[in-house]
Protein backbone atom coordinates (compact mmCIF):
# COMPACT_ATOMS: atom_id res chain seq x y z
CA UNK A 1 0.00 0.00 0.00
CA UNK A 2 1.55 3.38 -1.35
CA UNK A 3 -1.61 5.54 0.12
CA UNK A 4 0.01 8.57 2.12
CA UNK A 5 3.26 8.06 4.24
CA UNK A 6 1.47 7.61 7.29
CA UNK A 7 4.56 5.67 9.63
CA UNK A 8 7.32 8.00 8.56
CA UNK A 9 8.82 7.50 11.62
CA UNK A 10 8.92 3.96 11.01
CA UNK A 11 10.55 3.68 8.01
CA UNK A 12 13.23 6.05 8.83
CA UNK A 13 13.74 3.37 11.87
CA UNK A 14 13.73 0.50 9.39
CA UNK A 15 16.35 2.22 7.22
CA UNK A 16 18.56 3.23 10.20
CA UNK A 17 18.58 0.09 11.39
CA UNK A 18 19.28 -1.65 7.77
CA UNK A 19 22.16 0.84 7.04
CA UNK A 20 23.82 0.55 10.37
CA UNK A 21 23.53 -3.21 10.95
CA UNK A 22 24.86 -3.82 7.00
CA UNK A 23 27.57 -1.47 8.10
CA UNK A 24 28.35 -3.45 10.93
CA UNK A 25 27.92 -6.89 8.84
CA UNK A 26 30.43 -5.48 6.23
CA UNK A 27 32.96 -4.15 8.88
CA UNK A 28 33.25 -7.50 10.76
CA UNK A 29 33.34 -9.06 7.73
CA UNK A 30 35.61 -7.26 5.59
CA UNK A 31 38.09 -6.05 8.09
CA UNK A 32 38.55 -9.39 9.98
CA UNK A 33 37.36 -12.38 7.31
CA UNK A 34 39.65 -10.62 4.26
CA UNK A 35 42.14 -9.27 6.08
CA UNK A 36 42.75 -6.34 3.56
CA UNK A 37 45.03 -3.42 3.97
CA UNK A 38 43.32 0.14 5.27
CA UNK A 39 43.15 1.38 1.81
CA UNK A 40 41.27 -1.41 0.10
CA UNK A 41 39.16 -1.93 3.24
CA UNK A 42 38.13 1.30 2.72
CA UNK A 43 37.16 1.09 -0.73
CA UNK A 44 35.27 -2.74 -0.18
CA UNK A 45 33.48 -1.31 2.92
CA UNK A 46 32.08 1.60 1.08
CA UNK A 47 31.39 -0.36 -2.22
CA UNK A 48 29.60 -2.75 0.04
CA UNK A 49 27.30 -0.06 1.67
CA UNK A 50 26.53 2.73 -0.45
CA UNK A 51 23.45 2.27 -2.98
CA UNK A 52 23.23 3.13 -6.20
CA UNK A 53 20.50 6.02 -7.21
CA UNK A 54 21.41 5.90 -10.39
CA UNK A 55 19.74 2.77 -10.64
CA UNK A 56 17.21 3.15 -7.78
CA UNK A 57 15.46 6.11 -8.63
CA UNK A 58 14.48 4.86 -12.64
CA UNK A 59 13.45 1.46 -11.17
CA UNK A 60 11.37 2.74 -7.86
CA UNK A 61 9.34 5.35 -10.60
CA UNK A 62 9.35 2.54 -13.18
CA UNK A 63 8.04 -0.17 -11.07
CA UNK A 64 5.59 2.26 -8.09
CA UNK A 65 4.90 5.56 -10.01
CA UNK A 66 5.15 8.69 -7.70
CA UNK A 67 3.79 7.38 -4.65
CA UNK A 68 6.65 4.63 -4.45
CA UNK A 69 8.91 8.01 -5.76
CA UNK A 70 7.48 9.49 -2.45
CA UNK A 71 8.42 6.64 -0.16
CA UNK A 72 11.79 6.12 -1.48
CA UNK A 73 12.65 9.89 -1.20
CA UNK A 74 12.24 9.44 2.68
CA UNK A 75 14.42 6.13 2.30
CA UNK A 76 17.38 7.85 0.46
CA UNK A 77 16.74 11.24 2.63
CA UNK A 78 17.78 9.13 5.60
CA UNK A 79 20.43 6.55 4.32
CA UNK A 80 22.42 8.86 2.25
CA UNK A 81 23.36 11.23 5.57
CA UNK A 82 24.11 8.30 7.60
CA UNK A 83 26.06 5.76 5.07
CA UNK A 84 28.14 8.77 3.92
CA UNK A 85 29.03 9.85 7.68
CA UNK A 86 30.29 5.90 8.11
CA UNK A 87 32.21 5.67 4.81
CA UNK A 88 34.00 9.18 5.66
CA UNK A 89 34.73 7.77 9.07
CA UNK A 90 36.08 4.62 8.28
CA UNK A 91 38.28 6.03 4.68
CA UNK A 92 39.83 9.05 6.74
CA UNK A 93 40.58 6.47 9.71
CA UNK A 94 41.82 3.58 7.25
CA UNK A 95 42.85 5.05 4.18
CA UNK A 96 45.22 7.73 5.81
CA UNK A 97 49.06 6.94 5.81
CA UNK A 98 48.94 8.86 9.03
CA UNK A 99 47.46 8.68 12.23
CA UNK A 100 43.77 10.28 12.61
CA UNK A 101 42.61 12.35 15.40
CA UNK A 102 39.03 12.37 16.50
CA UNK A 103 39.02 15.75 15.36
CA UNK A 104 40.56 15.22 11.99
CA UNK A 105 37.68 12.16 11.66
CA UNK A 106 35.11 14.86 12.78
CA UNK A 107 36.51 17.52 10.28
CA UNK A 108 36.14 15.18 7.10
CA UNK A 109 32.69 14.44 8.17
CA UNK A 110 31.01 17.93 8.49
CA UNK A 111 33.63 18.89 5.28
CA UNK A 112 32.26 16.14 3.17
CA UNK A 113 29.68 17.75 0.00
CA UNK A 114 26.93 15.36 0.20
CA UNK A 115 26.88 15.56 3.96
CA UNK A 116 26.19 19.25 3.84
CA UNK A 117 23.80 19.41 1.02
CA UNK A 118 21.95 16.67 2.83
CA UNK A 119 21.51 18.39 6.06
CA UNK A 120 21.30 21.58 3.92
CA UNK A 121 18.06 20.10 2.41
CA UNK A 122 15.95 18.63 5.75
CA UNK A 123 16.71 22.31 7.10
CA UNK A 124 15.15 23.68 4.17
CA UNK A 125 12.43 21.34 4.32
CA UNK A 126 11.69 22.00 7.91
CA UNK A 127 11.66 25.83 7.65
CA UNK A 128 9.54 24.55 4.65
CA UNK A 129 11.88 27.03 1.99
CA UNK A 130 9.69 27.14 -1.43
CA UNK A 131 12.01 26.08 -4.18
CA UNK A 132 10.11 28.24 -6.44
CA UNK A 133 11.60 27.60 -9.80
CA UNK A 134 14.05 25.55 -8.89
CA UNK A 135 11.97 22.77 -9.49
CA UNK A 136 12.39 22.71 -13.40
CA UNK A 137 16.20 23.83 -12.88
CA UNK A 138 16.60 21.19 -10.58
CA UNK A 139 14.82 18.34 -12.96
CA UNK A 140 17.07 19.48 -16.14
CA UNK A 141 20.02 18.90 -14.06
CA UNK A 142 18.92 15.56 -12.48
CA UNK A 143 18.61 14.42 -16.09
CA UNK A 144 22.26 15.56 -17.01
CA UNK A 145 23.26 13.81 -13.99
CA UNK A 146 21.92 10.30 -14.31
CA UNK A 147 23.46 9.82 -17.61
CA UNK A 148 26.76 11.34 -16.57
CA UNK A 149 26.78 9.28 -13.51
CA UNK A 150 26.38 6.20 -15.31
CA UNK A 151 28.82 7.10 -18.15
CA UNK A 152 31.35 8.03 -15.48
CA UNK A 153 30.55 4.37 -13.78
CA UNK A 154 31.40 2.68 -16.97
CA UNK A 155 34.14 4.49 -17.94
CA UNK A 156 35.93 4.18 -14.25
CA UNK A 157 35.42 0.53 -14.75
CA UNK A 158 39.05 -1.30 -13.48
CA UNK A 159 38.00 -4.86 -15.68
CA UNK A 160 41.68 -6.12 -14.28
CA UNK A 161 41.24 -5.25 -10.94
CA UNK A 162 37.94 -6.94 -10.93
CA UNK A 163 39.65 -10.12 -12.18
CA UNK A 164 42.34 -10.01 -9.78
CA UNK A 165 40.13 -9.66 -6.86
CA UNK A 166 37.81 -12.00 -7.30
CA UNK A 167 36.98 -13.08 -3.86
CA UNK A 168 36.99 -9.45 -2.38
CA UNK A 169 34.40 -8.55 -5.17
CA UNK A 170 32.24 -12.00 -4.37
CA UNK A 171 31.98 -10.75 -0.73
CA UNK A 172 31.31 -7.06 -1.58
CA UNK A 173 28.49 -8.20 -4.37
CA UNK A 174 26.95 -10.96 -1.92
CA UNK A 175 26.76 -7.97 0.91
CA UNK A 176 25.67 -5.59 -1.50
CA UNK A 177 22.92 -8.25 -3.12
CA UNK A 178 21.89 -10.51 -0.94
CA UNK A 179 22.48 -9.17 2.84
CA UNK A 180 21.58 -5.76 2.66
CA UNK A 181 18.00 -6.77 1.00
CA UNK A 182 17.66 -9.62 3.55
CA UNK A 183 18.31 -7.06 6.36
CA UNK A 184 15.83 -4.86 5.13
CA UNK A 185 13.46 -7.21 4.41
CA UNK A 186 13.60 -8.43 8.21
CA UNK A 187 13.69 -4.84 9.83
CA UNK A 188 10.62 -3.79 7.89
CA UNK A 189 8.73 -7.44 8.59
Amino acid sequence: DFGALENEGGLILAVLLCATGTSIVAFIVQYSWLRLDGKRFASFYQGSIRFNNYIGIPLIVSLFGEEGLLIYAVIIGVSIPVTNILVVMVMTHYASDEEVSPRKMARAVYRNPLIIWSLLGVLANLLQVPLLYAGDMLQFFASAATALGLLTVGAGIDFEAITSSKRNLAVVSVLKLIVNPLMMLAVCI
